[in-house]
């Protein structure tokens, strides 16, 4: 369980992070390390903590214990080098997919030249070359979803923050998605953090996969992911070490919720 390859680069840390909610404990002293381009995925049932962790390494929201720190620097606020892609895909219904990929960027007084090429560029990036014009209601569900990547790939993050991204589409569209973040993830190799409750999906795409407990939610256990990459979803489901591993993290699960299986 522990980390493969030695010593490497922290690019984000949370360091003894705890986090109530009134009388209610969400997280209870997390600590962890996100490394320099690496695929992290928290992995967890519902209630565990993991979307709160998130937006505390985003600073969307504080703790009340412990500090966030990106490249060295303690995060206060949402930090300008990490972008955030949301479950709910957070798009403005009367923009078009042009208008909502541009959005953070025009906030950010982006020259209007720089926006047109990035919106243009993630755009085609996603598969939606053609659809610039459309708005989220003609749109279906996986390609609202590859609209809010754009748009956070369009700010050029050094951290992505991604929660639960394909947790609203349907399993075929998941997959999909899946193989087309990784084909991303291969020629971009940005650091990700990816919040999920699916263990094939943490499988399929991490290089670590941290296992939340619940009541509160504290850091259970850590694995490495030995599949090597590239990858894809078929090659990962097929590699002799997928069963075992996805078999350990099952029961890891289930112990840290305090389950029986």
């Amino acid at each position: 369980m522990s980390v493969a390859g030695g010593a490497r680069q922290a690019k984000a840390e949370a360091a003894h992070i705890s986090k109530w909610y009134g009388d209610l404990e969400v997280l209870h002293d997390v600590s962890l390390e996100v490394h320099q381009r690496e695929f992290l995925c928290l992995l967890g049932p519902s209630g565990c903590g993991k979307t709160t962790l998130l937006r505390i390494l985003d600073g969307l929201i504080r703790a009340d214990e412990g500090t966030i720190t990106l490249d060295g620097e303690v995060v206060t606020s949402p930090p300008a080098k990490a972008a955030m892609v949301f479950q709910q895909f957070g798009l403005f219904p009367w923009k078009t997919v042009s208008q909502n990929v541009a959005f953070p960027m025009t906030l950010a007084r982006v020259a209007r030249a720089s926006i047109e090429e990035k919106v243009r560029w993630a755009v085609d990036l996603v598969g939606l070359k053609g659809f610039e014009d459309a708005f989220p209601a003609n749109l279906s569900g996986g390609m609202r979803q590859r609209v809010g990547i754009a748009r956070a790939l369009a700010l050029g993050p050094d951290l992505l923050l991604m929660d639960e991204p394909f947790a609203s589409v349907d399993a075929y569209t998941r997959e999909l998605l899946q193989g087309e973040l990784l084909s991303i993830w291969e020629r971009f190799r940005q650091t990700v953090v990816f919040v999920t409750h699916s263990i094939d999906e943490a499988i399929t795409l991490a290089d670590r996969i941290v296992v939340m407990k619940t009541k509160p939610g504290e850091v259970y256990h850590t694995f490495d992911v030995p599949i090597e990459r590239p990858r894809t979803v078929t090659t990962v489901r097929q590699h002799p070490e997928y069963e075992p591993l996805r078999e350990t993290i099952w029961d890891d699960m289930l112990a840290g919720s305090g389950r029986k299986a």
